[in-house]
């Protein structure tokens, strides 16, 4: 775990160099008392097998942008745009432009809880974590981050790298209670069931459904994948559009462990669309060999001359 001081209209940049790709880039990071903002950008023509950290200051670099433009008036509306590119927070990418956008600063509540995600880089580069303060004035933050490397399985890429299963709006149930259900663009590719704010949009997380426990509720038309990966809670918004994710999901499963996907299973990997038949008689069974043990326990008890009171009869078999 690294530990940096941000100044007001300051920013942090911590590269990780990938020598061998694919590989995924995972972190956690987050700040005392006061949030900052996060990105993730790709430097082209960076070298590779090492991790760097460095400061970006905002203050001198933008009076030298300034100077430029009074300097030569014909640039004076791209100096504008560059100042107000610089306070939406686009300052990094002004200054680099040999860099690739891959996720757009966004301000994180980084004091009330620790921000973790993860990018899965497809091609050898220098991935830069932007930590940006440039829209504080005057506090500076604690920040307190950590960064691994994780080689990604063949046959992991090789699923990926297939063409999508299926893919469509469904509602997702978000992750605080109370907040309700978001629009999200849902991707079944290969193995792995995806999700992103926008069509064809960036992966906010991935769940590989081969390993994963899927639930299925025809009621309400919910589908519910439980990963290692993470959790999600989905709502199909109709019928017809509940029964083919349902199909789609089935025959993902099938790929894997043929013949273990049936209404009512409960083992890893398995769906589950309808209650068990027969669970109510084998509930009853377990009830009767339950009370057959009590019995036992009793006798034992009896047998050894300690003779149970009828409180303890009571418990035993409560």
């Amino acid at each position: 775990m690294e530990e940096v001081e941000i100044l007001p209209r300051d920013a942090y940049l911590h590269t990780v160099n990938v020598a061998q790709a694919p590989c995924t880039i995972q972190w956690w990071f987050s700040t005392k008392r006061k949030n900052i903002d996060f990105g993730l950008f790709q430097r082209a023509g960076g070298d590779t097998g090492s991790q760097t950290g460095s400061r970006e200051s905002s203050v001198g670099a933008t009076s030298g942008r300034r100077m430029a433009a009074w300097q030569h008036e014909s640039e004076g509306l791209r100096g504008a745009a560059e100042v107000a590119a610089k306070q939406r927070g686009g300052y990094f990418k002004l200054q680099d432009r040999n860099v690739v956008e891959l996720m757009g600063l966004r301000h994180y509540e980084s004091s009330k809880t620790t921000i973790k995600g993860s990018w899965q880089a497809e091609e050898p580069g220098a991935y830069v974590l932007y930590f940006d303060n440039s829209f504080s004035k005057n506090t500076s933050k604690r920040l307190s981050f950590c960064v691994a490397v994780k080689e990604v399985r063949q046959d992991s890429v090789a699923s990926s790298g297939r063409a999508a299963v299926m893919s469509g709006w469904l509602l997702k149930k978000k992750r605080k209670r109370m907040q309700g259900w978001a629009r999200r663009w849902i991707t079944l590719q290969g193995q792995w069931l995806l999700y992103s704010t926008t069509e064809g949009g960036i992966p906010r997380a991935r769940v590989d459904i081969q390993s994963a426990v899927v639930s299925t509720s025809r009621a309400d038309r919910t589908l519910t994948i439980d990963g290692d990966e993470g959790f999600l809670q989905l709502r199909a918004q109709t019928d017809v559009a509940f029964d083919a994710w349902v199909a789609a999901l089935k025959k993902t499963k099938e790929a894997c462990t043929p013949g273990s996907v049936g209404d009512g299973a409960t083992l890893s990997g398995a769906v589950i669309d309808a209650p068990r038949e027969g669970s109510l008689a084998q509930v009853q069974q377990a009830h009767v060999a339950f009370e057959t043990s009590a019995d036992q326990l009793v006798q034992l008890l009896s047998a050894l001359g300690e003779v149970p009171d009828a409180a303890f009869r009571e418990h035993v078999r409560s």
